[in-house]
């Protein structure tokens, strides 16, 4: 966009759908609708800094669908109408859209954006553009945009599914060999410099915040690589220690007077060109020092000592248990989902690899990686000669008698100042470590619902078993334990205790295992349970593969016998919804969750939250008491789908 199309990108992508050479103004829905398509969930777009995807979710692969999908297609590149009358309606939807999107979560963005790449194009296109000239834009304006850059040479079209290649490919040719560039052609724009030096501090206050954004970051800009087997290897290097470096973060958080409600690391290409890395934390306005010293030291421990053997092999069976996976479930994957993937790597000009392709490269290479090598390609990342300090959200600066910036610079001096120590090696941790069951349980029914494909067995302790082998997706095992009556039990007197209750059981982790501990021993593996409450039931919503069914019934298992309800997850847990609760009141929808469902409810404490009030007041005791007698005293019902052996699970 130019200086004075600021917001014509996503304007226009909204009017493609108010009129077009073959469908008049509103009946591109009704069309849809005609071939079993939903307007929203199976047709949609977006806008972002590079790119305009229009997506169609087809019924079926067959030709006539197709042949229907082809026709909105082209009408997208090369049809539209901008018809007069629709640009006036749209603009008022696009001025509420833009009016909906000004949160304190998106100026603090923009405001971010600002001071990490000041001098970049970027930071003055925000696709949502500026309002004055979307208020201006006229037919003239909108068509001189689509003619310029809806052009084929910068297009292209994603089909994923089952189909008949040659017979698609065909049509394809039908509907777009004739679309040929409507103007000249355009030379891209510059990017823009990016130049950090030195330290610098950064804060941007927003009083409506739920909670205070601590961020360390390095930026630089890059020339595109092509890419290579050697782009892949070091870029799979760098997840593995920014992992272990998580894995740290999160075994910290809740934990030995951490401060903070959550803390991440990451780091790769932003916009094409940008490398970054970036750690950052979440927490309560008064802890941003202890924050800002919880990352710089937790990073200058990582660079200074390295990553411990223990550390990386649990990452490293970790990304290839997730290779392997993603290899095995090759053929049942999702089409819309690896539409994206092909189109996010196009624009990324990257190669599109098979998760064959995928395994058979990087198995090997991350088996045979060192800790050398990882501790090289982190200190690669961080390599930079600046840092990039910001403080957002609802922690106000302004009041200190320095300047934000140079009370963000004292204080993470001060942090520089003090020793760190390196971390230990940790001991294998082992699961499962209950024993199993004496004996076998007696079948005392086995009912098979043939109109479902559920064979149903009936146990003499009351158990229940609901089995149905599906061939939906490969090597997917999905599981539901279920017991007690969920909200439906809540006591009145304890409004938000199911809220509650989801958080902190999940946060637990086992009795003999915390949560961090639990995800170490399951390293590798792709089994995992989940604790919900649905409004007549508890839940453990398990996942799991083939080979792993026996460890995800241990794990089941474990979540009975031996539940966690830990001190530090409470207290982790509470300050989470401090946060919640604090950004929710600035909110429609959170007004609305805090007081219209119960409203609508007949006054029933058990929709939407209570007062913060009213929630400080609930306990860990609350939650042992209500889901630890589920837990003890229930009928258990266990339904099991997806790829497995029936024969295996009985």
């Amino acid at each position: 966009e130019t200086d004075s199309q600021q917001g014509l990108a996503h304007f226009l992508e909204h009017m493609l759908f108010n009129g077009s050479e073959h469908f008049k103004p509103g009946e591109l829905v009704k069309y849809f609708q005609s071939i079993g398509m939903q307007f929203g969930p199976d047709a949609n777009a977006h806008t972002g800094f590079f790119e305009t995807v229009y997506d169609i979710f087809l019924p079926d692969g067959k030709k006539e669908s197709f042949e229907k999908g082809l026709l909105v297609m082209q009408d997208y590149a090369k049809g539209a109408l901008l018809l007069e009358s629709e640009i006036e309606r749209e603009r008022k939807v696009i001025l509420a859209e833009k009016r909906q999107r000004d949160s304190a979560s998106y100026r603090t963005f923009v405001s971010g954006l600002k001071f990490e790449l000041p001098d970049a194009r970027i930071t003055r296109r925000l696709p949502i553009g500026k309002e004055e000239i979307i208020q201006q834009a006229t037919r003239a304006d909108l068509k001189a945009y689509y003619d310029t850059w809806y052009r084929p040479e910068i297009m292209t079209l994603v089909a994923v599914g089952s189909f008949d290649l040659d017979v698609v490919a065909a049509l394809i040719s039908d509907y777009f060999s004739s679309f040929t560039p409507r103007t000249e052609e355009i030379p891209e724009f510059a990017f823009g410099e990016v130049q950090h030096r030195g330290v610098q501090a950064f804060h941007h206050h927003e009083a409506e915040a739920g909670n205070t954004t601590v961020t360390i970051e390095v930026l630089s800009k890059k020339p595109l690589r092509p890419d290579s087997l050697a782009f892949r290897k070091e870029r799979i290097k760098k997840r593995i220690a920014d992992q272990i470096v998580q894995n740290r973060l999160d075994a910290h958080i809740g934990k030995n007077n951490t401060p903070g409600t959550s803390a991440g690391i990451g780091s790769g290409l932003f916009a094409k060109q940008i490398a970054y890395a970036m750690i950052s934390a979440d927490g309560a306005p008064d802890e941003w020092k202890a924050l800002l010293g919880f990352l710089e030291q937790n990073l200058r421990q990582a660079l200074v000592f390295g990553f411990t053997a223990s550390e990386l092999e649990r990452v490293k069976k970790d990304v290839v248990s997730s290779l392997e996976q993603e290899d095995s479930q090759k053929k049942t994957r999702d089409s819309q989902s690896l539409a994206r993937q092909i189109i996010r790597a196009i624009n990324s000009d990257r190669t599109i690899l098979s998760p064959t392709d995928k395994k058979n490269l990087m198995v090997p290479f991350v088996a045979s990686l060192t800790i050398d090598d990882v501790n090289r390609a982190f200190q690669e990342t961080w390599a930079h000669h600046h840092r990039l300090i910001q403080v957002t959200g609802n922690a106000d600066l302004s009041q200190e008698d320095l300047d934000p910036d140079t009370v963000i610079l004292q204080s993470y001096q001060e942090s520089i100042q003090k020793n760190i120590s390196q971390a230990m090696e940790k001991q294998d941790i082992q699961f499962p470590y209950l024993p199993e069951p004496a004996g076998r349980g007696r079948i005392i029914k086995k009912t098979s619902h043939d109109d479902l494909d559920i064979i149903q067995i009936d146990f003499e302790n009351g158990f229940r078993l609901n089995l149905r082998k599906t061939d939906y997706k490969d090597d997917e095992i999905l599981a539901v334990l279920s017991f007690g009556k969920g909200r439906f039990s809540e006591p009145p007197e304890l409004a938000g205790l199911a809220e509650l209750s989801i958080e902190v059981v999940n946060e637990s982790g086992l009795g003999s295992l915390d949560k961090s501990s639990l995800e170490a021993a399951l390293a590798g593996t792709q089994s995992q349970v989940v604790f919900g409450i649905d409004e007549a039931m508890f839940m453990l919503n398990g996942e799991s593969i083939p080979e792993e069914l026996p460890l995800l019934f241990q794990l089941l298992y474990a979540h009975i016998k031996d539940p966690g309800f830990r001190e530090e997850a409470f207290d982790l847990v509470m300050n989470q919804f401090d946060n919640q609760y604090k950004e929710i009141l600035h909110t429609l929808e959170g007004v609305l969750n805090l007081q219209g469902k119960k409203f609508l409810a007949g006054g029933d404490s058990r929709f939407g939250l209570p007062s913060h009030d009213e929630f400080k007041k609930l306990h860990l005791n609350d939650v042992r008491n209500w889901v630890g007698k589920a837990l003890s005293g229930s009928a258990f019902e266990l339904s099991v789908v997806g790829d497995f052996d029936i024969d295996q699970v009985i």
